[in-house]
C-alpha cells in the first residue's frame, strides 16, 4: 500500500470498468484518508491489518511504528470499512515476544466488533512459543486464564489455542542458548543503528522476569 503505482493501476481499472475483489494484507501504517478516494470506486475489499500487540508493546515488535498513530488506523479502517460493507479483521503472529499479552488486541476487536485470527510463528526457532521454559508456559497459561470474561467466548476459544499448541511436538533443535540472550543480541543490534534504544525489559518488565527467571529452552 506504500506504492504510488498500486493506486495508479486501481485508478485504472476503475476508469476502465473493471471492478475485481481486493484483497489486502497490511501493517495498517497507511493512514485511510491517502487512499480512501481510490478504494471508494470499488464494491469488494478484504483487508487483514497484521498488528501483534497494543501500546508500547507493539511499538517494540514492529520497531518504527507509533502505537498512537496505529490504533487511531485501526479505528478509522473500522469505521470505513463497516460503513461499505467490506471485510475488515485483525491477525496476529504469536511469538515469545507477545504471547502473554494477546488479551489485550483481543480485548480491542471485541470493542471494534471485527474478527481476529492467530498465527504462530515457527522460526527463527528461539522466538517459538514452543521453547518457551515450562515456568513460563505455566505463566502464559495462567494469564489466558485471566481473560475469562474480559474477551468474547469466540476469542476465548481462540486463546485457548496458544495451550493447545503447547502441546505441539517440537522436532526443532533449539541452540543452548536461552530466548533471553536472543532477545538481548535483538536489541543490541538495533540499538547500534537507531538513537532510540528498545527493551523488552522496560516495555514488559513481568514477562522479561519470567523469561530469565528460567532461562534454558524447553526439551
Amino acid at each position: 500500500m506504500l506504492i504510488d503505482e498500486h493506486f495508479k493501476y486501481l485508478g485504472w481499472l476503475s476508469d476502465n470498468g473493471y471492478k475485481p475483489q481486493l484483497d489486502y494484507i497490511t501493517n495498517g501504517t497507511v493512514p485511510l484518508a491517502k487512499i480512501q478516494k481510490t478504494l471508494d470506486k470499488f464494491d469488494n475489499i478484504t483487508m487483514t491489518l497484521s498488528i501483534d500487540a497494543v501500546g508500547k508493546l507493539s511499538d517494540y515488535i514492529r520497531t518504527g511504528s507509533n502505537w498512537e498513530n496505529l490504533d487511531q488506523n485501526i479505528r478509522d479502517y473500522t469505521e470505513y470499512f463497516k460503513s461499505r460493507g467490506h471485510h475488515l479483521d485483525i491477525s496476529s503472529t504469536v511469538s515469545v515476544l507477545n504471547v502473554s499479552r494477546l488479551g489485550k488486541l483481543a480485548r480491542l476487536t471485541d470493542v471494534l466488533g471485527i474478527e481476529f485470527s492467530l498465527n504462530f510463528l515457527r522460526h527463527p526457532d528461539w522466538m517459538c512459543i514452543l521453547h518457551l521454559s515450562e515456568y513460563g508456559r505455566e505463566y502464559v497459561v495462567n494469564e489466558i486464564s485471566k481473560l475469562d470474561g474480559y474477551i468474547s467466548t469466540k476469542n476465548m476459544k481462540k486463546m485457548y489455542d496458544i495451550v493447545k499448541f503447547f502441546n505441539t511436538e517440537n522436532n526443532t533443535d533449539l541452540d543452548n542458548m536461552p530466548i533471553w540472550r536472543h532477545i538481548l543480541q535483538r536489541e543490541i543490534r538495533y540499538n547500534k543503528v537507531n538513537s532510540n534504544s528498545i527493551s523488552l525489559a522496560k516495555v514488559d518488565p513481568e514477562w522479561w522476569d519470567i523469561l530469565i527467571r528460567e532461562p534454558y529452552v524447553w526439551k
